[in-house]
């Protein structure tokens, strides 16, 4: 559960609350047309219980820079959460792929992969 900022009145995401969908592969094809994703993959080949919606209220929760929040334009899915970042003029999506976790980015070209693992 993450505060949600950037309103007036006080909101909560639940990220397991969000419809449980995945992205198709033509939308994944429209979010690479920047730069490919940053794959995280696991020696086992599985992805541990929890890390992906853990990972996305930790990136929303962050005191220090780049700062994410959810972004409104956008359906948020289970498998697919959609984080503007204002440090980096652009979004981050993160997407559960069963056996790995993919980090997409959605802006301009830059060196925003090193940001993204600090």
């Amino acid at each position: 559960i993450a505060p949600i900022e950037k309103t007036s009145s006080v909101f909560y995401f639940i990220p397991s609350s969000l419809p449980p969908l995945h992205l198709s592969e033509g939308q994944k094809s429209k979010l690479t047309q920047t730069c490919e994703p940053l794959v995280l993959l696991f020696k086992n080949k599985m992805i541990p219980q929890g890390l992906f919606l853990a990972l996305a209220v930790a990136l929303m929760g962050k005191e220090n820079a780049p700062k994410m929040f959810l972004d409104s334009s956008v359906q948020q899915l289970r498998y697919a959460i959609h984080l503007d970042c204002d440090d980096m003029n652009g979004s981050v999506v993160l997407v559960d792929s069963y056996d790995w976790l993919e980090l997409y980015y959605t802006g301009l070209p830059g060196n925003h992969c090193r940001k993204l693992l600090q």
